[in-house]
Order: structure tokens, then C-alpha cells, then sequence
């Protein structure tokens, strides 16, 4: 993967390579496509509703037909996060029937080359107070991608974090 982590901006995007060299070299990223998931609040305190924000981008190539997946996977005894109906924001895709699961799909994902697309969805976290000074971790997939574009799956960013692709806490 070339990217460390994406800065989305209003008008395109900005790279931070892990090996140096020149953020805006359109020829050192032509092919790869990036996903950002960031949260609201952080940290998150037992029983919050919190956002989760996604940000999607092809460079240069197009996408069609991508898949995206978000499973709120337990990562500690107690930790059950659920979709809150009605939350999600979304200009690409069909979503599942997500309310009340922890299960986010949205299919027939297509991004056209430079466009950035950005969503959002509500979760509701659990109000036990086993969760007290835990992290909860997620990462968010975009599948179905052609080789070409760094696929067929990647894995989502915490763009508050160094490493990639990493889970957002």
C-alpha cells in the first residue's frame, strides 16, 4: 500500500508517504483507492451515540461495483455496538437493512476518478460498565476491487493515528 494516511480536504486530497517524496506525485498513486473511518466523540464514554464518518476516494481510476462492509465485531467482553435506523447518509450505494444489527453493507459502490465520496451512520455503544477504560476497535472493508486499484479488498485508516490501515478506536 503507498499511502500512510488520507487528509480529505473540500477540493481533493493530500498523502503522507511513509517513505518521503513528493504528497501531491499523482504518478506514485494513480492506481490505489483510500478509505478513512473517523469517529465522534472521541473518546466515546459508555452508552454514547457515536458517528462514524467514512471517506472514500479513487485518484484516478474508476470504481464500479465495490462493496462496503462495516461489522461492529466485538472487541471486548460486553462490547455491543449497534446501527441506529434512519442514520445513515450515503450518495453511492444500497445499504442493508442495518437498524439494530451490527452489520453495515452497502453494495454497487462506484467512484468516479477523483471524486471523493464521504458518508455517515450513527451506533449506538453499550451502556455496560464492564466497557469503563476499554478501546473499542473497528475497521470498515471496501471490496470487490480490481486489482488495479489495490484490491480486491483494503482495509479502512484511523487518520488520527500514524500507522495504516489501522483500526479507529
Amino acid at each position: 500500500v503507498l499511502f500512510r494516511s488520507w487528509h480529505v480536504t473540500t477540493s481533493f486530497y493530500h498523502q503522507h508517504w511513509p517513505t518521503g517524496g513528493n504528497p501531491h506525485d499523482a504518478a506514485r498513486c494513480h492506481s490505489v483507492v483510500g478509505m478513512e473511518k473517523s469517529v465522534l466523540p472521541k473518546p466515546a464514554r459508555v452508552g454514547d451515540i457515536v458517528t462514524y464518518t467514512y471517506n472514500m476516494i479513487s485518484p484516478l481510476v474508476s470504481v464500479t461495483g465495490a462493496e462496503f462492509n462495516d461489522i461492529m465485531t466485538p472487541s471486548v467482553p460486553g462490547d455491543i455496538r449497534t446501527y441506529i435506523a434512519d442514520t445513515l447518509v450515503a450518495p453511492v450505494g444500497t445499504a442493508n437493512a442495518y437498524a439494530d444489527t451490527n452489520t453495515l453493507t452497502i453494495t454497487d459502490v462506484n467512484l468516479a476518478p477523483a471524486q471523493l465520496v464521504t458518508f455517515t451512520v450513527q451506533v449506538q455503544t453499550a451502556n455496560d460498565l464492564q466497557l469503563l477504560n476499554k478501546v473499542l476497535l473497528n475497521q470498515a472493508e471496501l471490496s470487490k476491487l480490481p486489482p488495479e486499484v489495490a484490491g480486491p479488498v483494503i482495509k479502512s485508516d484511523d487518520p488520527t493515528t500514524p500507522t495504516s490501515p489501522d483500526p479507529t478506536q
